[in-house]
């Protein structure tokens, strides 16, 4: 507390109050760190010599270089020495400080050297240290002019980066964009084509249906319609090779549980083409289906094809790659979802 009223009132141009103060922290210095410490110190010897008592200066200014050697504290203190004539330790600190300072204190120090040196009448030192003053002024000014060029380099890199990475981006989103329409049309058209071949594969069973009906009908009545039943059978046969054509990946699926062959190596989409292509077999089941359960998944749908197809429970094992435990949780589960559980 004292020191920062010491640091007031000397800002105020009171030095007598800051002295005061600064007498008054003098017992508490050994309780703030070295750094700190060389910087109080100075502090004290700098107010010192600005009242011309440079014995108490030199005292602190020498605490303040042991606690923390500075450039600022070996500069005031060569100049003290340099006033009282001691050469030869004035150029000692002064080259002291030279080693400690940056480039910008370096310049500070020269000119305060080529100051006392002109003061002292030795022209030739000082006219030495004026040139190694402006010399070191170039360089400072070098350095900080490159340093300028080198910050708006940097600026433009970046501006550069942000410009290449902006542009990346809308690229990018561009072609995400690309990539879901391209993506939601595929998907459209698959669903629409998918729909497209189940109307079709519902509208010939119909047909298939109906021309059977009416071959039966004709064949229960007994009357002479041989030349009906021949063209009504003919065109079954052109449905169904229609239905060869469009159902062909699943009546080879068809075909593989026919022979008690397994499907555990099945996906989803087989499953599916498999009870679309159930319907050309028992179509009436399939569309019963929906109407005497709810919420039948494509695995129980298979299930329940199994058993209408007469599988024993050894041959579904087989086909299904599962257990006997496993069928009876799926006879199960498959009841539970009856619409009618009294059935």
């Amino acid at each position: 507390m004292y020191h920062h009223l010491a640091c007031i009132y000397e800002a105020l141009g009171q030095k007598d109050s800051a002295w005061i103060y600064v007498q008054k922290s003098l017992p508490y210095i050994k309780t703030v760190g070295q750094k700190d410490r060389a910087v109080f110190l100075y502090m004290i010897g700098e107010n010192c010599h600005r009242n011309n008592e440079n014995r108490l200066a030199k005292h602190y200014l020498a605490l303040s270089c042991k606690a923390f050697p500075t450039s600022s504290a070996y500069n005031l203190l060569a100049s003290i020495y340099n006033q009282e004539g001691k050469k030869a330790t004035a150029r000692a600190l002064w080259k002291k400080a030279m080693e400690k300072a940056s480039l910008t204190d370096k310049t500070d120090i020269l000119d305060t050297i080529a100051h006392q040196q002109f003061g002292d009448g030795d022209f030739r030192e000082a006219y030495g240290s004026l040139r190694q003053l402006m010399l070191l002024k170039d360089s400072v000014g070098k350095r900080k002019q490159t340093a300028a060029i080198q910050e708006i380099q940097l600026k433009y890199d970046q501006q550069k980066t942000k410009r290449n990475y902006d542009r990346m981006l809308i690229r990018a989103l561009y072609a995400l964009i690309v990539l879901i329409v391209v993506i939601a049309a595929v998907i459209i058209y698959s669903v629409f084509k998918a729909n497209r071949n189940k109307r079709k594969v519902i509208s010939y069973q119909i047909l298939i249906n109906d021309y059977n009906r009416r071959i039966d009908e004709l064949q229960k009545n007994g009357s002479d319609a041989e030349k009906d039943i021949r063209r009504l059978k003919h065109k079954i046969d052109k449905i169904q090779n229609r239905q060869t054509s469009l159902m062909f990946e699943g009546h080879s699926l068809y075909e593989a549980i026919c022979a008690n062959k397994s499907i555990v190596k099945w996906g989803k989409a087989d499953v599916a083409k498999l009870i679309e292509y159930y319907k050309v077999v028992n179509l009436p089941f399939v569309t019963q289906l929906d109407t005497d359960y709810e919420g039948l998944t494509n695995g129980n749908k298979l299930f329940l094809i199994l058993q209408d197809m007469g599988k024993s429970d050894e041959e579904m094992t087989r086909i299904l790659g599962t257990s006997y435990g496993a069928l009876r949780t799926t006879r199960s589960r498959i009841k539970g979802k009856l619409k009618d559980k009294e059935q």
